[in-house]
């Protein structure tokens, strides 16, 4: 018998009909998704991708596309879409929890929904429900789970993918908590990846997960005493949790509403430093006139982005001093700001040995002061109080088409006019399944 947080889950996920949904989740699911898109096309030709992209060639299967192409079982395809999705690190984050709930739980979702051709409604109620699942389960762990270690996308990812499946399969309730069970039991994904193509597998492997939970309940495959509640199932992955955050509002608040679309393709707690230099860009400061930049940050911002000498892109989104070098030296931090040339670019060194970090305990999550002394000895500064993406500043649907133009400026093939009005008529779409051939299918 599964816990009371774990039936609650269940029952919400069995009794929810797309008519169910306000129009404020619709919106941002089709926010998310149209993210989700313009990063995996981005994505799909990088070598990590490749990688795996070959490697699941060799295994075969069919019903799903995989980013590049490849026709392959969905839960190949979901691995692949859900590392292409993540692998900038640009995609959305719910902020009190910093799930990027889209990458594990939309791959999932899609590659289930394409292979059984259901309906876009279908398919995003299916996103919106699993995404409440994953960031409510993230709430009640959150912080003590991931101050342990663990990339709470890949694992409340996982359980977020099997509901959202499970929703698509039509799993009655029993059967709704073994898929969650099952998800709880496989949920991985280590902070210790960050830097490496490891950490952008984890989403892809939290929607193959999902999937197996799925499908296997389906089966009548049981998972054991491995619901949330119980310290043998999901609380075990954390020193502290509150499961009353779960039920809080269930079925009547949706947390797809308080998710936001990140403006800067790197870790999600270096935002605030970017936009203050950006501010003060716009303000006619230049790399050349700098001689010193003081940063007064979170705790958490030099825990996860206090990288002075990142070798490599991967680790350039995980270093707030190259973050905010590169910001001013190019006016931007998007893809192109942290590849390894840029990481390595002799401009971009000599800026960024310049930054020092400061811990400010007063400071919230989303605030970041930038304080630049210039050569001259003048100096210039700038104070965030809510940066560029967060709740309190979101990014416009304007700023969105923008950042997924940029992301298709290498795919000529594929048209973001094309892709922003499908993604727009996806609930009105009887079967998903053109929409993956025509933007998945792109090489």
């Amino acid at each position: 018998m599964k816990d009371n947080t774990t039936v609650a889950l269940c029952e919400l996920i069995s009794r929810t009909r797309p008519a169910d949904l306000p129009e404020g989740a619709w919106y941002e699911a089709r926010r998310a998704v149209y993210n989700w898109f313009g990063l995996v096309l981005h994505a799909s030709r990088d070598p990590a991708v490749r990688i795996t992209t070959d490697w699941v060639r060799t295994l075969g299967g069919a019903g799903a596309t995989a980013a590049g192409g490849l026709e392959t079982a969905p839960v190949w395809a979901a691995m692949i879409n859900g590392q292409a999705a993540h692998l900038e690190d640009f995609d959305d984050t719910h902020p009190a929890t910093i799930i990027h709930p889209t990458a594990p739980i939309w791959s999932a979702a899609l590659a289930v929904a394409e292979q059984r051709r259901l309906s876009g409604r279908d398919a995003l109620a299916a996103f919106v429900i699993g995404t409440d699942v994953a960031l409510r389960v993230g709430l009640a762990v959150f912080p003590s789970h991931y101050d342990r270690g663990y990339h709470i996308t890949a694992t409340a990812g996982a359980l977020g993918a099997a509901a959202a499946v499970s929703k698509i399969l039509n799993l009655n309730v029993s059967q709704i908590g073994e898929a969650i069970g099952l998800a709880s039991t496989s949920a991985a994904g280590l902070k210790g990846a960050f830097g490496s193509m490891a950490k952008a597998l984890h989403p892809g492997q939290a929607a193959l997960r999902g999937i197996m939970a799925a499908e296997l309940a389906a089966r009548d495959f049981t998972s054991g005493n491995t619901g949330l509640e119980s310290k043998l199932g999901f609380r075990a992955l954390s020193d502290e949790a509150h499961f009353d955050r779960v039920t809080r509002e269930l079925g009547k608040r949706w947390l797809i509403t308080e998710n936001a679309i990140k403006p800067f393709a790197c870790g999600v707690v270096a935002h605030p430093a970017i936009d203050g230099m950006l501010q003060l860009r716009r303000d006619g400061l230049r790399a050349e006139q700098v001689k010193a930049v003081a940063l007064r940050v979170h705790a958490r911002v030099a825990e996860l982005t206090g990288n002075p000498s990142p070798k490599r892109g991967l680790e350039g989104k995980f270093s707030v001093q190259h973050s905010v070098a590169a910001a001013l030296v190019d006016g931007r931090a998007g893809p192109r700001q942290y590849t390894d040339a840029r990481v390595q670019a002799g401009e971009v060194i000599a800026l960024r040995d310049r930054v020092t970090l400061t811990v400010d305990p007063a400071a919230r999550l989303e605030e970041a002061g930038v304080t630049v002394t210039l050569e001259s000895g003048e100096q210039r500064s700038a104070h965030v109080q809510h940066a560029l993406g967060s709740l309190d500043y979101p990014l416009s649907d304007e700023l969105l088409d923008e950042k997924v133009q940029d992301l298709l400026r290498d795919r000529p093939e594929v048209s973001a006019a094309e892709l922003r009005r499908q993604i727009h008529a996806l609930e009105q779409a009887a079967d998903v399944r053109p929409l993956c051939r025509r933007f998945l299918g792109a090489r």
